[in-house]
Formats: structure tokens, C-alpha cells, sequence
């Protein structure tokens, strides 16, 4: 009979033990589903507030990154010609070929500095090739944003962002 009661006691101390350990499991196990679902939750929330944040990152940088297109087409015909601002002149001809002076440095047109013109869209750009002495060349580089061009006036923004206006020789 003691054999009986010390197998029963094991068995039921064994049963106590395993009831202990599968309640603990069951915690466990609780507090995974829990953790993992709460986890789940954050991560969750994490990648759509990455995902907004991205987005709008994206359009950010698309909209800033792009420059704005120049929808004005001026007619070159309208530049032919000499057109000044105070002392300041400028004469353009047909085939890309211009000079410009500024009188009140005593250079005339006949001592003009010559340049090569082209005009893209609204884009007016000068490549100054020479001199005004004669003497040793130099290279400079003019782009002009165009504004308004008619037969009389020509209105343009300078690479210093410096708004000028020009009128025709008549």
C-alpha cells in the first residue's frame, strides 16, 4: 500500500508539476499572441506612416525638382537690329551674328564686341568671341530669359535675375 500511495503521490505531484508548467505555457503562449499582436499593430502603423511620409516626400521632390517650362516661342526675325538701354547696345543679325557696345566707355558701334546669338523658346544666349582692341579674345557666355519682344521693345531678365528693357533703333 505504500508503494501505492508513493506512485500516487509521484503521479499527482508529476500532475501538479505539469499543470504549473502548461498554465505558465499557456501565459507564455498568452503574452506571445498578446506581445505578437500589439507588435503586429506598431509595425503595421510604422509602415503606413513610412509609407506616407515617402509619398510625400516623393511629390516634394517632384514638384521642386522640376523646372518650370518656358511655353513663350519669340520670333528671332523681331531681335534684327540695334537695340539699346541708355549707353548700352546691342545689334543682332541674321545668322547668329551680333556685337554690342556701351558709349559711355567711348566704344561705338564700329568698335562693338562681337558675339554669336541664339534664341531657344524664351532663352536668348550670347557667346561674346573677340575683343573690342583688336588684341587677344575672349570667351564669355550671356543667357537672357525673353518676357515680351515686339518690333519695338524687348524685355528680358539677366543672369543676376536683373529685369532690363531695350528699345529698337528706329
Amino acid at each position: 500500500m505504500a508503494k501505492f500511495f508513493y506512485i500516487f503521490f509521484i503521479f499527482f505531484q508529476k500532475k501538479i508539476i505539469f499543470q504549473k508548467i502548461s498554465e505558465k505555457m499557456t501565459t507564455i503562449g498568452m503574452n506571445f499572441v498578446v506581445h505578437f499582436y500589439e507588435d503586429k499593430y506598431k509595425y503595421d502603423l510604422m509602415i503606413r506612416k513610412l509609407f506616407g511620409f515617402s509619398l510625400v516626400l516623393s511629390v516634394f521632390i517632384l514638384l521642386v525638382s522640376c523646372e518650370r517650362e518656358d511655353k513663350k516661342n519669340f520670333d528671332e526675325t523681331l531681335l534684327y537690329g540695334i537695340w539699346y538701354e541708355g549707353t548700352l547696345f546691342y545689334k543682332y543679325e541674321q545668322g547668329g551674328r551680333g556685337s554690342s557696345w556701351d558709349e559711355s566707355e567711348d566704344y561705338y558701334e564700329e568698335d562693338g564686341l562681337p558675339f554669336t546669338w541664339s534664341l531657344a523658346g524664351s532663352r536668348l544666349g550670347h557667346i561674346h568671341t573677340g575683343s573690342v582692341d583688336g588684341g587677344g579674345g575672349i570667351a564669355a557666355n550671356e543667357i537672357f530669359t525673353v518676357t515680351e519682344l515686339t518690333a519695338t521693345r524687348m524685355r528680358f531678365t539677366d543672369d543676376e535675375k536683373k529685369n532690363r528693357t531695350f528699345r529698337k533703333v528706329p
